[in-house]
């Protein structure tokens, strides 16, 4: 059997902004987020309701930006668990996107869900879809 190109994910700029060679699996973006958190660091910022970062040549001051992970969780609790980290994506082409890592019990699962139908209109589907996943762990 032959490798397709959707075998390995493809990069072709650090946005995630969409290029036609620019691909990855749920699987592919799962792998990524795990390996992300890690990083103490990446930790800390992407569990963070809200995070300042300090001027840099292209911008006076400090900068705050606000998660919307949290925001459109609204909560980080899920059944019976917490959302210790997460980061969102949208773009027309991938729909909307969200990785998260969530603690239970002692033990933290990462869940992506991709190409849920929407935009920053409408109703946060992939939040709903992450609340439903965590509801389904077995034991809790």
């Amino acid at each position: 059997m032959s490798a397709s190109r959707y075998d390995h994910p493809h990069f072709t700029n650090p946005t995630g902004l969409h290029d036609a060679d620019h691909y990855s699996t749920a699987r592919d973006m799962t792998t990524l987020f795990a390996h992300a958190m890690r990083n103490g660091t990446f930790r800390t910022i992407a569990g963070s309701p809200s995070h300042t970062m300090s001027s840099a040549s292209l911008h006076d001051g400090d900068l705050t930006v606000d998660s919307t992970v949290f925001e459109e969780l609204g909560t980080p609790f899920v059944a019976g668990g917490w959302i210790v980290a997460g980061k969102t994506g949208y773009t027309p082409e991938a729909g909307l996107c969200l990785a998260t890592a969530a603690r239970f019990g002692g033990r933290t699962y990462v869940l992506v869900t991709a190409g849920v139908p929407g935009d920053h209109e409408t109703s946060q589907a992939d939040a709903d879809d992450a609340r439903y996943v965590y509801g389904q762990i077995p034991g809790l």
